[in-house]
């Protein structure tokens, strides 16, 4: 994080081929995070279970779990802290539902701030969380909290003219 000047140790198989050469496996991978965090300077937020949204699969309306501190800061505030941090990754699936058993579908959704907080997405979400005073039922609730792109709207009318005849009639009376 530039801001901050702090990097962030994530322990997962998904680094660059290189970092695994002898020249740069010594000082970038590391067994703990504390090791790595030893060598870097990483974030002081404690690594906790959180959603995914950018995994959210629509066809088993799943998502993952993932355990790192890159979740939002806005996240560990009070009122967002037990809907959205975890101390197991059960506790998270259970609420998030991010379980590999099928789902049955649901209609049921709502509007909430992205990841990023850029925007509204709407997600189906588990019917114990609807309720949430973070949840919103439409777009604009939504972006009225968060900060949303403008949605510029165009409409067009097609105009019809119709012309009417008329014809206007003349009496002329005479008098004897």
């Amino acid at each position: 994080d530039e801001a901050t000047e702090t990097m962030e140790c994530i322990y997962d198989g998904s680094y660059p081929d290189i970092w695994n050469t002898p020249s740069l496996r010594e000082a970038h991978l590391f067994e703990t995070e504390e090791n790595c965090c030893d060598a870097w300077t990483c974030h002081a937020e404690p690594p906790r279970w959180y959603p995914h949204f950018n995994s959210y699969d629509e066809a088993t309306e799943t998502m993952e779990c993932i355990y790192d501190s890159s979740y939002p800061d806005v996240w560990d505030t009070p009122s967002l802290r037990e809907a959205h941090l975890f101390e197991t990754e059960e506790n998270c699936c259970d609420t998030w539902n991010c379980h590999t058993e099928t789902v049955a579908p649901s209609d049921e959704g709502r509007w909430l701030s992205n990841e990023e907080g850029t925007d509204c997405v709407f997600m189906t979400l588990p019917p114990g969380m609807l309720d949430a005073d973070w949840l919103f039922e439409t777009r604009d609730g939504c972006c009225a909290v968060s900060t949303c792109p403008d949605i510029v709207t165009t409409t067009s009318t097609e105009a019809t003219t119709t012309q009417v005849s008329s014809t206007t009639t003349t009496q002329v009376s005479s008098t004897t």
